[in-house]
């Protein structure tokens, strides 16, 4: 399936998705639609240029996963939020 001429929002999120799967951050693709409210087809729509992530499926994803959001509107390279590295930091202390 090749991606068609994409908005940088519809790219930049199918960039997010994948590279949250390759760190492990979720596990299957279908995970990811679950938690943005949209069934997994959409993914194929939104890769052929028919169909766009909308913007509560971004935020979504960004509250969910910690993605900044200002990666997926391609304004920032920064992936991750600050905030949410923080937290994950002090979890990780609590537990260690």
């Amino acid at each position: 399936m090749e991606k068609q001429n994409l908005n940088i929002t519809d790219a930049k999120t199918l960039e997010a998705i994948e590279r949250l799967l390759d760190e492990g951050k979720a596990r299957y693709k279908q995970d990811m639609c679950e938690v943005m409210g949209m069934p997994p087809q959409n993914l194929r729509n939104i890769r052929l240029g028919l169909q766009h992530f909308t913007a509560e499926n971004l935020r979504k994803l960004s509250k969910t996963y910690g993605v900044n959001p200002s990666f997926l509107f391609g304004i920032s390279s920064k992936f991750y939020e600050k905030s949410t590295i923080s937290k994950v930091k002090h979890v990780q202390q609590r537990v260690n």
